[in-house]
């Protein structure tokens, strides 16, 4: 196994999303301007990707059983009163990688036909992926596999997987939401203004109303004709 070879080829293509503008990325750079109704609830948590892959991998810099709930751990927090909050949208995708007409092959591999069948059958699961990839392909279409022995007795498998499906995504991380919880206005001093104005402009309008026009006199100015 040790002077086995793995040769990946496939058709491979980026698509970006375009959300035709109803999204707009900038309001989560203004969160602080905003409130909160609901104090478990929060959007971005702030992630860097150095963040993700520090917790992704391990101290020798390989990946470590386990990680993937140390990075769910990430988007959870605690308020200030002990409740439990979750991030919500810590990263939203702007692309992702469409892949097609995969072809995989293990070369090298001293071993017998049984060996296949058995790697067949295995790889014949639709929950099967290599890399990444789903053995099932998209659209329904199945994969097709295959071996050939050379005179030294040495196998080479092959795998086509010909329909499209998504590689992987770009995925975009979101700042940490700043925004405070909701509080009531009605004791601050900003409300205590706006009250006041409002109060203002009600005794303005009343004068208005009861304003006494009966000795105003009205004169009709004429310009002489040309």
């Amino acid at each position: 196994m040790s002077d086995s070879k793995i040769t990946i080829g496939l058709r491979a293509t980026k698509v970006t999303i375009n959300r035709g503008g109803w999204f707009d990325p900038s309001v989560f750079d203004i969160s602080g301007s905003f409130m909160k109704l609901d104090k478990k609830i929060s959007s971005g948590a702030g992630l860097t990707v150095n963040d993700v892959m520090d917790a992704f991998m391990g101290e020798g810099g390989t990946y470590e059983q386990g990680s993937l709930s140390t990075i769910q751990s990430m988007l959870n927090y605690k308020n200030e009163d002990g409740t439990e909050g979750k991030y919500i949208l810590p990263a939203y995708p702007t692309s992702f990688i469409v892949v097609k007409d995969v072809v995989i092959k293990f070369s090298g591999m001293t071993s017998q036909s049984e060996h296949y069948e058995e790697f067949k059958k295995i790889a014949g699961n639709t929950s099967t992926q290599i890399f990444g990839i789903r053995m099932t392909g998209g659209y329904g279409t199945q994969s097709s596999m295959g071996y050939q022995t050379d005179s030294a007795g040495t196998m080479n498998f092959y795998i086509r997987i010909p329909g499209p499906q998504i590689l992987g995504w770009f995925m975009e991380m979101t700042p940490k939401d700043n925004a405070s919880d909701y509080a009531s206005l009605s004791k601050s001093e900003y409300f205590t203004d706006i009250m006041t104005a409002l109060k203002e402009y009600r005794e303005r309008l009343r004068e208005l109303s009861s304003y006494d026009d009966s000795n105003c006199v009205v004169e009709t100015i004429r310009f002489p004709k040309e």
